[in-house]
């Protein structure tokens, strides 16, 4: 039997949860219990708040007066969380997130404490399944409600072992995506995030539009995001193809949104628990650290596989944002494709020395020609589990990167955000100390 509280939250739940043709006043909620009883009521209270309440999404009449209803795919990834908050700060829109767990669910619901809740419908969902997973009469409702969709859901891993999930996620799920994109007859624009690699081993100016396929790819990754581009232009939907290069925290607070092991921070992480190797243990690193200046560091040997002069396109989450909503703006949208690339790429040699800097060490060096047998010769046991767990992204580390034409983003005239080293030094420090610092 249900507790008295949740009775009433069910019961209440056609005025908590607001339906297509206005916001009814919400009931005044009972008081929360204390302690952990009371995180999971309140949890409770925003979740029956923000269900998608799809059953009141009835009348087309009543959805053509409201906002416009965006349905998200990928909103807890590092680009969703950052383009979900900036919809709900400088748009009224109201938002459909899709969650594919309990967790997620939850995630959501503790991250968006702050937001009108009026705006917010959370749908249990998972792109893996056909037509999400949901129920005929869910997609009924938002085939009358949906203007829009960003699909920015993806499976990121670049091992080759993960190909079959990568295949499910990034080239099947998009297929769902669109195939329950074709329901949705208010839909506007379909927008689907790529990334600047789908080049793969292409060398030269990458344009903005479709191209042969590469002779190969640098991973799995690469390759399920080119046949998902390849999905979306032949959906017959009004597509906008997004092509972001490597994203890293917001360019003003330094915030990675999250973001521990995914990504650039991946490799951060994997070279940073190298160097911790070469100590005691990681207390005892920190505790040297206190005693350490930038200008008087710890010596260390450490040699990483790649080419110091090799070349890294690094974009800010917000600058990536900022481009996305410039995108969404322009009515020359259609049918397009954008390269969002930084002006300027760092080297190697740059971020490494960055990363020394604060860390307080010195002697990290590139070798190109690195293999395992060298290492094992050194007989060092941080350049083993580097080698190892660098493995990944070793194909970025050894080879130049390509050059991408980016005229139609130039043309949105949107102030850019141009990544340098210092910018890179703060963003990396901020890291650090979220994830990083032992107090």
């Amino acid at each position: 039997m249900l507790h008295r509280d949740e009775r009433r939250i069910v019961m209440t739940q056609a005025v908590l949860v607001p339906g297509v043709a206005g916001v009814t006043a919400p009931a005044r909620s009972p008081p929360s219990p204390p302690g952990h009883a009371g995180l999971q009521y309140r949890r409770r209270v925003r979740r029956n708040r923000l269900r998608s309440g799809l059953n009141m999404l009835e009348n087309p009449a009543d959805v053509a007066l409201m906002p416009k209803h965006i349905f998200i795919t990928g909103a807890t990834g590092f680009l969703g969380r950052s383009l979900l908050q900036r919809f709900l700060k400088d748009t009224n829109n109201i938002l459909y997130l899709l969650a594919r767990s309990q967790t997620a669910e939850e995630y959501l619901i503790d991250e968006l404490a702050w937001a009108d809740v009026a705006r917010i419908k959370i749908v249990r969902g998972d792109i893996t399944r056909p037509r999400l997973g949901l129920e005929t009469r869910a997609v009924r409702s938002l085939a009358t409600a949906i203007d829009e969709v960003w699909h920015t859901a993806a499976a990121t891993q670049f091992a080759d072992t993960y190909k079959p999930l990568l295949a499910a996620t990034n080239v099947q799920g998009t297929k769902h995506v669109l195939d329950l994109g074709t329901f949705f007859k208010r839909m506007t624009g379909f927008y689907y995030l790529s990334t600047a690699y789908v080049c793969g081993s292409r060398r030269g100016r990458v344009p903005e539009g479709a191209f042969a396929a590469p002779a190969s790819f640098n991973n799995a990754y690469e390759e399920s995001k080119y046949d998902a581009e390849c999905l979306v232009r032949s959906s017959g939907l009004p597509f906008t193809i997004i092509r972001p290069s490597i994203l890293i925290g917001d360019s003003r607070t330094g915030d990675a949104t999250g973001e521990r092991s995914r990504v650039i921070y991946g490799y951060i992480l994997a070279v940073y628990h190298a160097i911790l190797r070469l100590f005691p243990n990681e207390i005892e690193f920190w505790k040297q650290w206190e005693n350490r200046s930038e200008s008087r560091r710890c010596a260390i040997d450490l040699r990483l596989c790649g080419a110091s002069s090799v070349t890294k396109n690094l974009i800010t989450v917000d600058d990536a944002v900022n481009v996305c909503l410039a995108i969404r703006e322009s009515r020359d949208r259609g049918g397009k494709t954008f390269n969002v690339v930084n002006e300027r790429s760092l080297t190697l040699a740059s971020m490494l020395e960055s990363l020394q800097t604060l860390l307080k060490v010195h002697g990290i060096t590139f070798e190109p020609g690195l293999s395992l047998s060298d290492i094992k010769i050194a007989r060092n046991p941080a350049e083993t589990f580097a080698y190892k767990m660098t493995r990944q992204f070793r194909p970025y580390a050894r080879v130049p990167e390509p050059s991408w034409m980016t005229d139609n983003v130039e043309r949105l005239g949107v102030a850019r955000i141009p990544m340098t080293p210092q910018l890179f030094t703060f963003l990396v420090r901020a890291y650090m100390r979220s994830h990083l610092l032992v107090n």
